[in-house]
């Protein structure tokens, strides 16, 4: 695994070249690896992909799991945490069988002050 602990707030431009490259944010620090370890004989080759949204269809698949969403509002605005993200962040780890961080404050900040990743308008509430 490679790892780079930050010290200081990351350029967006940078980080986005960063996951261009197959890197990922965890907390205040960004990581690549080229393998998954899931135990001391299961070890998988990882392979970290992007998709340029622009040039993106839907398959099948997409379009069923879309039909059966409509029911659902979407709305876009500035992240803000709040309760209610903390709700769903609950309900996923108990979805899953892996380690993840207590919460959602806890997965973007672990132990820091501040964010060290540049966003507009996020309210840590």
């Amino acid at each position: 695994m490679y790892y780079i602990p930050l010290q200081q707030p990351l350029d967006p431009a940078f980080m986005d070249g960063l996951l261009e490259l197959g890197w990922y944010r965890m907390s205040q620090s960004v990581f690549t690896t080229p393998y998954i370890y899931l135990s001391e004989t299961e070890v998988y080759e990882a392979l970290w992909a992007r998709i340029v949204l622009s040039k993106w269809q839907p398959s099948g698949t997409h379009l069923q799991l879309q039909k059966r969403n409509a029911r659902f509002n979407l709305r876009v605005s500035p992240f803000r945490l709040d309760d209610e993200i903390e709700y769903l962040y609950r309900l996923y780890r108990q979805s899953i069988d892996f380690e993840v961080s207590n919460n959602v404050k806890s997965y973007l900040l672990d132990r820091a002050v501040s964010q060290l990743f540049s966003y507009k308008n996020v309210d840590f509430v």
